[in-house]
């Protein structure tokens, strides 16, 4: 596999007009490594929604929750090429998820810029304010942000299960966001150049544990914030050595209109997140949240109707 071959296996890539359109490139990675689930079933989706684009798998070559955004680029990091269990080639990082994204910007792949950044499926709900503070998926996404490039997280709030599901969910999202930005031109999912989206897909039935419920809708929410209590206890070790445990306690508060509540009512959640937004535990954060609201008005309505189309094809 040459670097300038990955992701070009359903269309040679050219950077010349292709009726009129150059071809799509979209960079999937995650922190729960490349060799996860939820990424393979992404990929999968997404190569359904996009036959002719180019999909480019870069995640940690390990587990790489909760490195937030956090590198690891002051050392050398080594990039290894593997396949993912349905044959699809991709690259496996020594690295965190930032790195992930860092490298394919700055020329990892030949000829390979991303148009769009999917960071997922996350194996457990990244929802509410503080994660992007911990999540390394969303922080991937962010630093696609930062760099320029409109990004998107996705997490599954049921551990362990089935994601094909969510995958479909997603893969329709960004045909719609893709169509509403202007599909003419790939480079232009606009939608997203304003705020980082995040993605949550709800859980399982409480009668019956083992069944995953159907969604019941999805919802344009803000991020909530969680009551959170945190536990040091300490057990001495001879003389002067001690350890130390930190037992992490939070719950999220189902507020009218966050991703939590979104959640809690079996619907899927599609959250903006503005950098400005992670002030909004105080006064001079809400504010802004409402300034930057009112500045996109417009984006937030056409991003809502991209959800409920994306739903409607999604659960036909």
């Amino acid at each position: 596999m040459r670097r300038d071959e990955v992701g070009s296996e359903a269309f040679a890539f050219s950077d010349k007009k292709v009726h009129n359109k150059r071809v799509v490139r979209i960079l999937l990675t995650n922190d729960d490594g490349v060799k996860a689930e939820g990424i393979r079933a992404l990929h999968a989706q997404l190569r359904a929604e996009f036959p002719k684009a180019r999909l480019l798998v870069v995640a940690p070559d390990r587990d790489n929750s909760s490195t937030a955004h956090s590198t690891r680029a002051e050392h050398p990091v080594k990039v290894t090429e593997v396949k993912l269990a349905d044959g699809t080639d991709a690259y496996a990082v020594d690295g965190t998820p930032v790195d992930c994204v860092r490298l394919v910007m700055g020329g990892l792949v030949p000829n390979f810029t991303p148009d769009l950044v999917v960071a997922g499926i996350n194996n457990g709900s990244n929802v509410g304010q503080r994660i992007i503070l911990y999540s390394g998926t969303l922080n991937a996404a962010l630093e696609g942000v930062m760099l320029g490039v409109p990004s998107l997280a996705v997490s599954q709030s049921i551990r362990n299960h089935d994601f094909n599901d969510s995958a479909r969910f997603t893969a329709a999202l960004v045909r719609r966001i893709y169509e509403a930005s202007g599909a003419a031109d790939p480079s232009n999912f606009s939608l997203l150049s304003n705020f980082l989206v995040s993605v949550g897909y709800p859980g399982l039935n409480g009668d019956a544990p083992n069944e995953q419920l159907f969604p019941k809708g999805v919802e344009v929410t803000f991020p909530g914030q969680r009551a959170v209590e945190d536990e040091t206890i300490s057990e001495e070790v001879g003389d002067q050595d001690y350890s130390f445990v930190l037992r992490h306690h939070s719950e999220g508060r189902p507020e009218s209109g966050t991703d939590f509540a979104a959640l809690r009512a079996n619907k899927i959640s599609v959250s903006p997140y503005a950098l400005d937004w992670l002030l909004a535990g105080s006064a001079e954060g809400r504010a802004a949240i409402a300034e930057h609201a009112s500045a996109h008005e417009g984006d937030m309505r056409l991003l809502g109707r991209c959800a409920s189309e994306a739903f409607k094809a999604f659960s036909a």
